[in-house]
């Protein structure tokens, strides 16, 4: 197993853990699941595109996936599909946006970052509230935010 591997993997634990342990809502790891593959897909259209010389996906769309907890998804998708493993500047820029989705995430489970993740849980679903009423999506918002 490469180190890109097992690095997800460690941190698919990680994530885990802390749902199961109560410092991580419901919605980290689906948040987490649903960027990876979305942003694996847009790796696997870049690469695609490269090859026929077609329009690209802008590296900016590629970093933000990362950034919006896509991360282990763009890792796997550089290892599998050997895309965006050579540029130095974009593999830097992606290690960054590594570094500061783990900080934040890690910051939920200090009590600072653990109540302003709950304020804004709570305003969120006030809001969704306030436009969809007690509806469904409210439940459903209030269910991905509960710890």
């Amino acid at each position: 197993m490469g180190f890109q591997y097992f690095f997800v993997f460690v941190w698919s634990v990680f994530v885990a853990a802390s749902f199961m342990l109560g410092y991580t809502p419901v919605l980290i790891p689906y948040l987490y699941i649903f960027s990876s593959v979305l942003t694996y897909v847009l790796y696997s259209t870049d690469k695609v595109a490269a090859k026929k010389g077609e329009w690209r996906t802008p590296e900016s769309t590629l970093h933000l996936g990362a950034l919006l907890c896509g991360w282990p998804g763009a890792l796997l998708a550089q290892q599998r599909l050997r895309h965006k493993t050579k540029k130095q500047s974009f593999r830097r820029v992606f290690w960054s946006t590594v570094i500061i989705n783990i900080t934040l995430i890690g910051g939920l489970h200090t009590t600072l970052g653990a109540t302003y993740f709950r304020y804004g849980a709570t305003v969120s679903e006030a809001y969704v509230y306030a436009i969809f009423g007690p509806g469904l999506l409210s439940k459903i918002i209030l269910a991905l935010t509960t710890y």
